[in-house]
């Protein structure tokens, strides 16, 4: 494996769609977010038909084949992220199920996919059931997506961050924005704050670094992010889905994503594609190659060194999955 010198690249944040593994109303909401995107390029908004046909069900990827495939030899490792939208909308596939199908694919591919559990903390037995996950099938952290429903700081939840905190796994948050039907007011990071605190211990990554992306003004959520970040060490951020924005507005992701090192340290940010998402619009080897190449191609006034780069597309992610 070539990645950055004889260092690993580590994609921290992928998933697999499949249309029975999420519930009708989540496809429905990207759908809907996927033609306003579209029509901006195109000039038209496509039908709910024409984007599930032409857009949503090219990603399907029951098998990891695909994504197999866009790894190539640039990404050496990829984790998935099972998600669990709570019981407001199930899915045709339990989410136990979910979880052990994604064990099935990282399986055929051990040398180059791992898995992260889901599992809402409303549901019963929760904690006993990421326990198996982790010992029995060797799952390596749990993906929580709040938006469905749930404040990070209620005490229900507390539970399973405690059995998170014993097995000594990160607990990635999904943070900033979301899409219908669910309720970003949820996913603010100001909530992980209580989390970062009553759990000093607890490895925390904060998706997406709040989605700080959506900023044009470069203000918003990510800021907060990273004033909670900035006191509370045991935070980190993944910039999954920042792609978009190195693509339409270089000089602003260099900004932001300098701001956020400068802020937090390089070693507590991670790469992340939040494929397939992007994958039309910036695949996830081109990610790659944005990242390597900001130490030449940053615009004056903002530096990034090898080092940075090398922290950022996998050692941090080394260190904190114990590879």
């Amino acid at each position: 494996m070539k990645g950055v010198g004889n260092k690993l690249i580590i994609d921290i944040h992928s998933h697999l769609f499949v249309r029975e593994w999420l519930p009708e109303e989540y496809w429905q909401g990207w759908a809907r977010t996927a033609a306003d995107k579209a029509a901006s390029f195109l000039g038209a908004k496509p039908s709910y038909e024409e984007t599930m046909k032409n857009i949503l069900s090219p990603l399907w990827d029951p098998t990891g084949e695909l994504l197999i495939g866009e790894m190539g030899k640039v990404i050496d490792k990829t984790v998935l992220l099972p998600q669990d939208f709570g019981f407001s909308q199930e899915a045709k596939v339990s989410i136990e199920e979910q979880n052990w199908k994604h064990v099935e694919v990282v399986r055929k591919y051990p040398d180059k996919l791992m898995a992260f559990a889901s599992i809402d903390p409303r549901r019963k037995n929760c904690p006993e059931f990421l326990e198996k996950c982790i010992k029995e099938w060797g799952m390596k952290g749990l993906k929580l997506h709040p938006a469905a429903g749930f404040f990070p700081n209620d005490e229900k939840a507390y539970p399973l961050y405690r059995k998170a905190a014993e097995l000594e796994i990160p607990v990635l948050f999904h943070s900033g924005p979301t899409i219908l039907p669910y309720k970003s007011k949820f996913s603010h990071p100001m909530y992980l704050d209580d989390v970062a605190t009553d759990f000093p211990d607890l490895k925390i990554i904060a998706a997406h670094t709040a989605l700080g992306v959506g900023d044009l003004g470069g203000h918003g959520w990510w800021r907060d992010l990273l004033a909670i970040g900035s006191v509370k060490s045991n935070i980190m951020v993944d910039i999954a889905g920042w792609e978009l924005k190195a693509m339409t507005h270089y000089d602003q992701f260099c900004d932001m994503l300098r701001t956020t090192m400068d802020e937090l340290g390089a070693h507590r940010v991670l790469f992340g594609t939040d494929g397939p998402c992007f994958r039309l619009a910036c695949p996830p080897q081109q990610y790659v190659q944005i990242i390597k190449e900001l130490p030449q191609k940053s615009p004056k006034g903002i530096e990034f060194t090898e080092e940075d780069i090398s922290a950022v597309l996998g050692e941090n992610a080394q260190k904190i999955l114990n590879l």
